[in-house]
């Protein structure tokens, strides 16, 4: 500063990755100073700085860059740009997307996301260069690092074995359960060794693991002992091996999940902690201290978050008070909003049936025992979804605002895609907005983004996408599920299950619609509705304009409208298959003929880079209706197939 004139940087008021652009004239030549809080925040305030000159970021790839005049205010000579981050963590989750996806990450990094989620990460230092903090855990954990098969690490008293040479001596006492090799394998697993780090269920200590279900991603089974002291110990050692020196060594975040929808531990220890949300917050503690002894003895060089889940069976708030020296700087809880629906806001006190009572759950951590900030887990494009054109723009523009009045600081969704957004672009263009800034005016950013992407389209399109809103505001119902009054309701699970007609609710129905305010569109009038609009798109937009953008919308409303075609199809068979003839041979004949179509689609799932259990390969495994679809069809060919077990 003293060699240029520069004068030094004054950062007051700039929070942890905020910055602040001046402009300024030295001797007679215009100078612009962009500083940051740290090494991220100056990187941000470069993006800024961009920004500043008329450029966005809209979407993955050199098409998803846009500039436009109108926007550009290099002209300006005296100026000065002060921001910070309204929410501390701003990110993403998906089990669909590598970070080999260099565009989405760059897109990623210049809207200002710290956290992803992904499945494979093989680029740690450009993440940790773009300012991207990288995210590790989940369902999989006990699988991964204490599943009572994998063998136990230590030497033994009372087993023998050729590798016990190369192991520790054992630093943990007998198990009074002990019973040796019990399958004969040769080899002493963890389960073996220490059944009683396991749970007991109906007085019997198991070692269940659904590996079959593990082998498609999706964790299930026995959860561990978390009363167990020694188990717990042992558990949070090889969290914290991994931290130090092992696959996790460069690990940010610690999603320390359950199973999903696993079992827990009903032992007499346990039971003296009924609620499930303390036991996984007293887990986090345990964790959390370890990690903090690593980090004193020099072994951890990097400041490490805990993010516990409050989800399913832990979305109760702790009905006790956590310790005195809980840290809440570094343990947090993310709030899984999964029941929820999209036709109202998450707070609406009309939707009785469904989000009020997620809402008064929501609050009970505001109110209660825990007293950290709370981490918001929303679900935009959750698994079910599969890409469908979904417009979330009222609610996302309403939610975010909502979920921060009531202390959320830290927000992600499941499960974003590396391209091929369609429509979805915009979800992603608003909640990375409203992250970065809380404050944000709303019909500046749709009118920015209308402008930007479509151009002289821009009102027919936004046309579109608030008639999709409407349309599709019951997703969560027909494409995913949706709790009513705490019971679970989903069209495929209805249809997986054998049950007849279509799931009795107030939110949707299959034709017409109930008499109360909650009440959205029969899945046939929404089917109607999709297929004009699309007519619309196709008539006032794709016919005459052209570029990367429509192309995309192109292919992912063709894709949505037969989805609600074959979905409709499949519903009215189910209900009148034994009462009408006539129209459940015309329901077979559209399910034949939309199943087939959407089999042959692929496309609109090109942004996953990973299948999760098969599930994006096309249209018709995306519908999750593919066992039923081929019992329908194929029920007189002796074809024998499988119906996954769904409770309702």
């Amino acid at each position: 500063s003293r060699q240029t004139g520069i004068p030094q940087p004054s950062l007051d008021g700039i929070d942890e990755q905020g910055y602040r652009i001046q402009s300024m004239v030295i001797e007679n030549t215009p100078i612009v100073c962009i500083y940051g809080r740290d090494r991220v925040g100056t990187l941000y305030g470069a993006y800024a700085y961009e920004e500043f000159h008329g450029i966005r970021f809209i979407a993955p790839g050199d098409a998803g860059v846009a500039y436009d005049r109108k926007y550009d205010r290099s002209g300006e000579t005296v100026f000065e740009i002060c921001e910070s981050p309204s929410f501390r963590t701003r990110g993403a989750y998906s089990q669909g997307v590598n970070d080999d996806s260099t565009d989405f990450i760059l897109w990623a990094s210049r809207r200002r996301l710290n956290y992803l989620f992904l499945h494979q990460i093989n680029h740690v230092f450009l993440l940790k260069k773009l300012g991207i903090g990288m995210a590790k855990g989940g369902h999989e954990m006990i699988y991964e690092f204490m599943d009572p098969s994998h063998p136990y690490p230590y030497k033994h008293d009372r087993f023998s074995s050729a590798e016990d040479d190369k192991k520790q001596p054992d630093p943990y006492e007998i198990s009074p359960l002990y019973s040796g090799d019990v399958n004969g394998d040769g080899v002493l697993s963890y389960g073996e060794a220490h059944p009683e780090w396991y749970p007991e269920v109906e007085g019997v200590r198991r070692l269940f693991r659904d590996y079959e279900s593990y082998a498609l991603g999706y964790a299930t089974g026995d959860y561990l002992c978390t009363s167990s002291v020694d188990g717990m110990t042992e558990y949070t050692r090889l969290i914290v091996e991994a931290l130090v020196d092992g696959e996790w060594k460069y690990v940010d975040y610690v999603d320390l999940w359950a199973l999903d929808n696993g079992t827990w531990c009903d032992c007499e220890e346990c039971r003296k902690d009924p609620s499930l949300s303390y036991r996984q917050l007293m887990l986090a503690y345990r964790l959390d201290k370890a990690i903090k002894q690593a980090t004193a003895e020099g072994r951890i060089n990097r400041r490490i978050q805990i993010i516990v889940p409050a989800y399913h069976e832990t979305l109760p708030a702790p009905d006790k008070p956590l310790p005195k020296d809980f840290d809440y700087d570094t343990i947090s809880v993310v709030l899984f909003v999964i029941e929820r629906c999209y036709q109202h806001d998450i707070d609406d006190p009309v939707c009785t049936e469904t989000n009020v009572d997620l809402w008064k759950q929501l609050k009970e951590w505001t109110d209660g025992h825990y007293k950290g900030e709370l981490f918001i887990g929303e679900y935009y494009n959750v698994s079910a979804f599969a890409a469908n054109p979904i417009v979330l723009k009222k609610r996302i523009l309403h939610d975010i605002p909502a979920y921060y009045s009531i202390g959320a600081r830290h927000f992600h969704y499941m499960h974003i895609t590396a391209r091929q957004w369609g429509v979805s672009a915009l979800t992603n263009y608003l909640y990375t907005n409203l992250l970065w800034n809380i404050h944000a005016q709303d019909e500046h950013l749709l009118e920015e983004y209308f402008y930007l992407r479509y151009g002289v389209y821009a009102k027919e399109m936004r046309s579109i996408y608030d008639q999709l809103e409407e349309t599709t505001a019951n997703c969560k119902f027909y494409l995913h599920y949706q709790y009513i009054h705490r019971v679970r309701y989903a069209l495929f699970g209805h249809l997986l299950s054998g049950k007849t007609g279509f799931p009795n609710s107030l939110h949707m129905q299959l034709c017409g619609q109930a008499d109360d305010p909650q009440a959205g569109l029969s899945l046939e009038e929404v089917t109607k509705r999709f297929d004009a609009i699309y007519d619309y798109f196709e008539k006032t937009v794709s016919s005459v304009y052209h570029n990367d953008y429509i192309a995309e919308d192109a292919v992912q409303l063709e894709y949505g409208r037969k989805m609600l075609r074959f979905l409709y199809a499949m519903m009215l068979y189910n209900s009148v298959r034994d009462e009408d003839a006539a129209l459940a041979a015309d329901a077979l004949e559209a399910i034949r003929t939309y199943g087939e179509e959407l089999r042959n689609m692929t496309a609109p799932l090109a942004g996953y880079d990973y299948d999760d259990g098969g599930l994006y390969v096309n249209g018709l495994t995306a519908s999750r209706m593919t066992p039923v679809y081929e019992r329908w069809l194929h029920s007189d060919s002796g074809t024998k197939v499988l119906v996954p077990e769904f409770t309702e």
